[in-house]
């Protein structure tokens, strides 16, 4: 009897550490908020303080310049909280430093005030999503995050020129340091 108790034990046991899951590789996955680049986020407070708890608020998207340090790649961005509570965040990843970002800020910027309005683009980002921006008016663009297939998996998210103006802005020197404690924190 001992020994078949012993055998079924050991053969749990083999079981249980062949299906063990093995670590490859560790590295960190942090994002850093450098701040917000549309009013989006106060709206959302003004509104819920309004509703007084009697009802639920709308949500207004809102709009933030982000660095994530995945492991060793560190990518600047604009991320969008959708009006939406169960859609995924949107990331466009404009960067991998503060220069990249800006001249791709720029770059749209240029778009938006010199081509013919209802034109459209796609543009490969840093983190090698397929984007198409749309022109609909002087101030502002559509972004729409676009699958392997060609199918819309994102749709609509609305930049303004003032949200990337304030996004340069706030790539300065204070976002640079706070970018490289987060790395020096990482690497300890």
């Amino acid at each position: 009897m001992k020994k078949i108790l012993f055998l079924i034990t050991f053969s749990i046991i083999a079981i249980v550490s062949n299906a063990q899951i093995k670590v490859e590789k560790k590295f960190t996955n942090d994002l850093i908020i450098i701040g917000n680049i549309s009013s989006g986020g106060a709206l959302n407070v003004m509104g819920a303080l309004a509703s007084n708890g009697y009802s639920t608020p709308s949500r207004v998207a809102e709009h933030k310049l982000y660095c994530r340090i995945y492991g060793e790649k560190t990518t600047y961005g604009i991320l969008v909280d959708t009006e939406n509570r169960h859609d995924d965040d949107f990331e466009f990843a404009l960067g991998t430093d503060m220069e990249k970002a800006k001249e791709s800020i720029n770059q749209l910027l240029e778009f938006m005030k010199k081509e013919k309005l209802n034109t459209s683009i796609t543009v490969t980002d840093e983190d090698e999503r397929t984007i198409q921006i749309n022109l609909k008016s002087r101030k502002s663009i559509t972004l729409q995050v676009i699958d392997a297939h060609g199918a819309i998996v994102v749709n609509d998210v609305y930049l303004t020129t003032s949200n990337l103006e304030r996004a340069l802005k706030l790539l300065d020197k204070k976002a640079e340091k706070k970018v490289n404690d987060a790395i020096k924190r990482n690497n300890m």
